[in-house]
């Protein structure tokens, strides 16, 4: 994936969670806060970054802003232990296919293919 394409499907993905939630990119991607929504927010980007691009922890670390890889470390295992235990965390997993819909969208109109 080129730079350009990598840029435009990082900020699809950004823009997805916004359109959904209706959370500025600012409170959720690029500001430290304990929010628990935006690190709800913030959780799901990372996933994305991982799931979606393919990205190491080490790039989405550098793209999101973190000091060190231990807050994106905890993230995918915080949406790992979502996905195993679907009953508890409702709320998280429908926000989580919602913005991976919203943004097979978008990645269809950057890319004019749908991802599987």
């Amino acid at each position: 994936m080129d730079l350009l394409n990598e840029e435009r499907n990082y900020n699809g993905i950004i823009e997805s969670i916004e359109e959904i939630t209706g959370v500025s990119r600012v409170n959720f991607a690029y500001k430290r806060t304990r929010n628990h929504d935006e690190v709800l927010l913030r959780t799901i980007l990372i996933g994305m970054c991982k799931d979606e691009m393919s990205w190491t922890i080490t790039k989405i670390r550098d793209k999101i802003g973190f000091r060190n890889h231990t807050t994106i470390l905890y993230a995918l295992r915080k949406i790992k232990t979502w996905r195993e235990m679907p009953h508890m965390y409702k709320r998280e997993i429908n926000l989580l296919k919602l913005v991976k819909n919203k943004y097979g969208q978008k990645y269809a109109e950057i890319t004019g293919n749908a991802f599987s």
